[in-house]
């Protein structure tokens, strides 16, 4: 909770941002840079003197940083330039979803609903949600009838407001530290399922999350859950996996075989490997040993269905280290608390896979130095500056909070994670810079892992909506180079993109960036960018609020014996989260997972009233791109809304409607 508060919501550093940044010279573009977008060749003279003096300024706000300790050699920015701090709106929308996890830890804790505490933030709440009416009024009403001098004082009752929340912020936090020790103090023996259920007093558990432990949801979540991005199909069982053909036929029918299920591309392997330096290097909490596995799973689609079964989990990429364990939903057999286990085993290494690498290193630290050599390299009235800055709105702030708490020493990661946190570091830094631009474009990442085609993998609600929104992002930026670059040698020709481009590649360190040499790898350049901070982040953060709240299905480490085997039910509860990181994990991952503000395709400026922020009528005029853009999401959110009528269980995560435009949280 500390964290929720002193590094979010209650951010020192927070001003009414309506100031110009000082020493910025720029004349021309201090009067509209977005009205009148220009490459640099086809600008003056003047202009183009004046864009050398606006870029001159702007690298002395955005500097390469490499020693940020949590993520030391990963390019960030140095500070936090005013203008990439949040928005008053934004803070709002945070402020309610802290006030959520802030009444359940309570709840929790207190032990009578006549508990004066109740009313303490009954009482808060209402002053927050006040405020928040008193902004979105605010918000609602047109420039057009604001005089100036009401405009600012209309802001500066905003932000006075705001400063009032955190008081009251501040008053919860202190009823939080006097009843937290009553949760703590519990029997760890009490640790069974309706007492991790009994966590969700007043926010909602999923249903998904409830269901864990059947093998239909298990193989759900490898394609419509945190990380749906490793599943791969085989066309050889790997020689590490001695899984045998008795025991697939066992569990999968004797009319299927291993070579049928080869030769009709209906195996799936998940292969944790980037885990095993993570696994050797295990923490401990409160003098408890934690434990992390590299497993190996594989996955086969039945003949004639398209729903996956689990069919066999080895613990470690050392066979003769592990004993492979095979499916079973029959609870009267043995192997039933084995294979219990073994999921288990599996989901916490998905934990660890999914926060340090699909999340942090594959989104939030690999769209950070686009948004740094950007404002760096790009002039402000350059139209690629307007077209990715609100893509990049809010990035540095949430990236810069989290490294210096959520991934430092003592921090919520470190808590409830397996590794040692400088090794947990070290993946993941690992990890983005060895992320390659090229290979990790959606299309190619798909057909990279045998998933692209529908008939291999029929039953892939990810990969089906995130092409939906690839496509529609990819035909709106191909308008818009169009617009600006005439023909391949206008790209040739731009000096600033050369230099954003050299700037990405040595000082970004992004693996496999190169030269641009034409309009259309430009548009699949952009597209990725922001695929990448919109609904690929979108993809894998929110289902930390729906899925991952829930320690019993997907957490950061095992517990209980060494290696457990998990011979019986009390075996296997034995390895689940203690009930303290378990309430920790729900709090972070609900505030994490569910602040969603800007949605994809909503282009504002960031200081209210929050205008329009596109001017050029080529882009924002009637009938415009910007305008097929948006029509283009409400297709794709009434088609996604059409395909999860029909899903067995709805994928709502990649709804336009439900995709911030930035990665803000």
């Amino acid at each position: 909770m500390k964290w929720v508060i002193q590094h979010i919501v209650l951010s020192p550093n927070q001003k009414n941002k309506t100031k110009k940044s000082k020493g910025k010279k720029d004349n021309r573009m201090n009067n509209n840079p977005r009205k009148t977008p220009i490459l640099p060749q086809d600008d003056s003279a003047s202009g183009q003197e004046q864009r050398e003096i606006q870029l001159a300024h702007a690298k002395t706000e955005y500097i390469w940083n490499y020693e940020v300790p949590s993520v030391k050699g990963v390019p960030m920015s140095k500070e936090v330039p005013e203008s990439n701090k949040p928005t008053l709106a934004w803070f709002v929308e945070v402020i309610e979803v802290a006030v959520q996890i802030v009444e359940n830890t309570l709840a929790n804790a207190i032990e009578g609903d006549e508990d004066k505490s109740f009313d303490e933030i009954k009482s808060v709440r209402d002053k927050l949600l006040s405020i928040k009416d008193e902004h979105k009024t605010h918000e609602s009403k047109s420039i057009g009838g604001w005089v100036h001098d009401l405009l600012h004082e209309a802001k500066q009752l905003i932000t006075i407001s705001l400063g009032g929340a955190s008081e009251e912020l501040l008053k919860l936090k202190q009823l939080v530290d006097q009843h937290s020790e009553k949760l703590s103090s519990a029997s760890d023996e009490e640790a069974n399922l309706d007492a991790y259920k009994d966590l969700f007093k007043t926010i909602k558990l999923s249903p998904q999350a409830e269901q864990f432990q059947s093998d239909s949801m298990f193989a759900h979540y490898r394609v419509a859950g945190p990380n749906p991005m490793l599943i791969s199909n085989i066309s050889v069982i790997p020689a590490n996996f001695p899984v045998t053909d008795e025991a697939y036929q066992a569990y999968m029918g004797s009319e299927d075989s291993l070579a049928q299920a080869l030769a009709d591309k209906r195996l799936f392997i998940l292969d944790y490997k980037e885990l095993q330096t993570l696994s050797e290097h295990c923490g401990n909490y409160d003098g408890i040993a934690k434990q992390l596995f590299v497993p190996m799973v594989l996955l086969a689609r039945p003949k004639d269905a398209d729903i996956l079964a689990p069919v066999a989990i080895q613990r470690s990429q050392n066979p003769d280290d592990s004993t492979i364990v095979y499916a079973t939903e029959d609870s009267s057999t043995s192997n039933f608390w084995h294979w219990q286990t073994a999921k288990s085993i599996v989901e916490m290494a998905e934990g660890n896979y999914h926060e340090l690498f699909v999340h942090l290193a594959r989104t939030h630290l690999f769209v950070e130095p686009f948004a740094v050599a950007t404002q760096r390299n790009l002039a402000e009235v350059h139209p690629l500056n307007i077209l990715l800055t609100p893509h990049f709105e809010g990035t540095l702030f949430i990236n810069n909070a989290a490294a210096g708490s959520l991934i430092a020493e003592g921090g919520p990661i470190d808590q409830i994670f397996a590794g040692e946190i400088t090794y947990t570091q070290q993946v993941a830094g690992n990890d983005r810079l060895a992320y390659d631009f090229y290979a990790n474009m959606l299309p190619t990442d798909l057909a990279n892992r045998g998933v692209a085609d529908s008939a291999v993998l029929p039953n892939y609600p990810y990969r089906d909506d995130a092409l939906l929104i690839w496509s529609a992002i990819e035909k709106w930026i191909t308008e818009y180079v169009n617009i600006y670059y005439p023909h391949d040698n206008a790209v040739l020709g731009d000096t600033e993109l050369a230099a954003w481009t050299a700037d990405i590649t040595e000082q970004g360190k992004i693996k496999g960036f190169k030269a641009i040499t034409g309009k259309d790898q430009l548009v699949q350049v952009l597209t990725m960018i922001i695929f990448t901070g919109s609904a690929q982040h979108a993809a894998v953060n929110f289902p930390q609020s729906e899925i991952m709240t829930y320690a019993p299905a997907i957490s950061g480490t095992i517990w209980g014996e060494k290696n457990p085997k998990g011979d019986n039910k009390e075996q296997w509860k034995a390895t689940l989260a203690p009930m303290q990181l378990a309430s920790k994990q729900l709090n972070l991952l609900h505030l994490l997972g569910g602040v969603y503000y800007r949605m994809l395709g909503n282009y504002q400026t960031n200081d209210f009233p929050y205008l329009d922020w596109f001017e050029d009528s080529q882009i924002s005029g009637k009938g415009a791109a910007l305008e097929r853009f948006q029509q283009a999401l409400k297709q794709v959110e009434s088609k996604i809304e059409s395909r999860n009528k029909k899903r067995a269980i709805p994928y709502t995560h990649l709804l336009p409607s439900k995709i911030p435009m930035s990665i803000n949280i």
